[in-house]
Parts: structure tokens; C-alpha cells; sequence
């Protein structure tokens, strides 16, 4: 019974420990440049035309059929603003804000 008690305390002493706050930084930087890099190359190889514009049926979500499909310039508008989030969180501009609306589902 001791064992689980001291095993039990040291998980909350290891959870409890204050944690020096590069690591998290660094893990914000990495992801802000990654998704920044790989959506810019997204929308420069032209894929949002392939993939979202030219294709004439889309599968969606269940309940959500009546929901329409970005025109265009709604779609290349959407992807400029996470762009722009991402790119937000990778250098930590309005860091709260820009992770929101970059993990928004929509």
C-alpha cells in the first residue's frame, strides 16, 4: 500500500514542479513556422483550385449537408487568414487569438 501512495505523490510532485517555459516556446515557434510554410506552399502549387475549387462534390459532415461550399474567393480568403494565424503564433503576436482562430475547426 505504501508503494502506490509514494508513486501516487510523486506523480503530483513531478506535475507540480515549475517547468522552465522554452521548451513550450520553442514548440510554438516550430509549429507556428511549419504551418505558415506548408500553407503557403498549399495555396502557391495551386492546390485550392485542385483540391476545393474544380472538384464538383464535396462529402460533408452529418447534419451539416446544408451548409455550402466556399466560392473562390472565400476559400483563398480563409487560407490567407490562417496564414496570417499561423504566422501570428509562430513569432507570439496576440498569441491567444491567433492560436484560436488558427485551430478553429472552420
Amino acid at each position: 500500500m505504501t508503494e502506490q501512495y509514494s508513486a501516487t505523490e510523486s506523480v503530483r510532485d513531478r506535475l507540480s514542479r515549475p517547468v522552465a517555459p522554452a521548451s513550450l516556446a520553442v514548440f510554438r515557434i516550430l509549429l507556428g513556422g511549419v504551418m505558415t510554410i506548408g500553407l503557403v506552399r498549399f495555396m502557391s502549387s495551386g492546390w485550392i483550385d485542385e483540391l476545393f475549387i474544380r472538384p464538383t462534390y464535396f462529402f460533408k459532415y452529418a447534419g451539416f449537408e446544408w451548409m455550402p461550399v466556399w466560392g473562390p474567393t472565400g476559400l483563398y480568403v480563409h487560407f490567407s487568414i490562417l496564414v496570417l494565424a499561423a504566422f501570428c503564433v509562430c513569432i507570439g503576436f496576440m498569441y491567444r487569438l491567433a492560436a484560436l482562430v488558427f485551430l478553429h475547426p472552420n
